[in-house]
């Protein structure tokens, strides 16, 4: 509504253009004036709650695609920087930067491709005797599923703690 058409509808009403007036014939939440504009702090109150709740079922939608394995705390990365310092990257911090939604119950990215989890291995101290096997078949899975999905993989040392 522009003002033009509120200060029409005053008019019509028999008020002066003077008087506050309020959005969409008083049922919005921003008055007008003639001499000021005004928000009234009580609105405030009844938009928070509404507000919250759009944010919590923003929030529930991302996470409620999510495999059952995946919490939105895991760690995605963990790399060691500096002394002691580990930085680290969660799944919720991963998904906002692919802009990730849910639709139709699977976890998409920003073009609509499909995201998947793949859980790396690897992060051993002593080897296990077919390690180059687990380790080839790890990059052939890998490969097949960045053909067709994004893939978040996910590390094998959330401490960051580097192996010997």
């Amino acid at each position: 509504m522009t003002v033009g058409s509120a200060l029409r509808m005053q008019r019509r009403r028999g008020r002066t253009p003077t008087q506050p007036t309020t959005l969409a014939d008083n049922y919005g939440i921003i008055q007008f004036s003639m001499n000021n504009s005004q928000f009234s702090p009580k609105y405030l109150f009844l938009c928070l709650p509404l507000l919250l709740y759009l944010s919590a079922c923003h929030q529930t939608s991302e996470s409620s695609c999510l495999p059952e394995a995946i919490q939105l705390t895991d760690v995605v990365s963990a790399t060691l920087q500096g002394d002691n310092l580990v930085k680290t990257v969660t799944v919720s911090e991963k998904l906002k930067e692919l802009q990730a939604a849910c639709q139709n119950g699977k976890l998409v990215d920003s073009l609509g491709k499909e995201i998947r989890f793949y859980q790396l291995q690897g992060c051993w101290g002593t080897p296990p005797p077919n390690y180059s096997e687990i380790m080839q078949t790890q990059a052939e899975e890998l490969s097949a599923l960045e053909k067709q999905y994004t893939v978040i993989t996910m590390t094998c040392n959330p401490g960051g703690i580097p192996y010997p």
